[in-house]
């Protein structure tokens, strides 16, 4: 037959020739690639799912350390500010070092307007005596706990130091410690020598509310 060779269409074995040559492929450049960069890939996903590398674990424990110091140096120092606010030494209650040449028990304005008998009157001002200053400017007090200063003394012979019987000192010292101006060592017996200090916070309160309470007598006289 015309046009056919063999029983084929003639020009048939050529295309079949050329479509069997398996065509151009480029490259995987991208396969090549995650080859090569595979294990950095694998360390971040890694990193990426929780599992730190030793720098990372320095650095944490370096900031846990600087976490913690921090934390002590506050508590420190709010625990110094507010023995700084309550120590009575370093208060503008505590008696003037040039106030010299006085005979007997001196007795603060301040100390007048938040008693309210002669004993705790007399009690009190001998006690910030105690805790004022020296003619040299050194705090008469010598006893140091807790930041503060204290002062050891028995009823008894507080007592003779302001001419009262050791019954009205007791007294005394108990409506004092009643509303916070005095703090005692309860560790110690009350026959023996037993550490004070005033608390300057609390006094300012008292003469605060004092001075209130002046002003509106005032007020109701006028």
């Amino acid at each position: 037959m015309s046009g056919e060779k063999n029983g084929q269409p003639i020009g048939s074995t050529k295309k079949q020739s050329e479509s069997g040559r398996k065509p151009w492929r480029r490259p995987d450049f991208e396969h090549l690639d995650e080859q090569l960069h595979g294990s950095r890939r694998s360390q971040n996903q890694k990193n990426k799912s929780g599992e730190l590398d030793d720098h990372d674990v320095k650095n944490a424990g370096r900031q846990t350390e600087r976490s913690s110091s921090e934390k002590r140096q506050s508590t420190k120092g709010k625990r110094k500010e507010r023995i700084m606010s309550d120590a009575f030494e370093r208060s503008s209650y505590q008696a003037d070092p040039t106030d010299r040449g006085l005979r007997g028990t001196f007795v603060p304005r301040w100390v007048m307007q938040i008693t309210s008998s002669k004993a705790e009157l007399l009690v009190l001002a001998q006690l910030a005596y105690w805790f004022g200053k020296n003619a040299n400017g050194d705090i008469r007090a010598k006893i140091k706990r807790n930041g503060y200063f204290w002062v050891a003394k028995t009823f008894r012979k507080l007592g003779k130091e302001v001419h009262l019987s050791r019954g009205q000192v007791r007294a005394a010292i108990r409506k004092l410690r009643e509303k916070g101006i005095l703090v005692g060592d309860d560790n110690q017996q009350a026959d023996e020598y037993v550490r004070y200090r005033l608390s300057a916070r609390r006094i300012a309160h008292a003469v605060h509310e004092a001075s209130s309470r002046d002003v509106g007598e005032e007020i109701d006289d006028e």
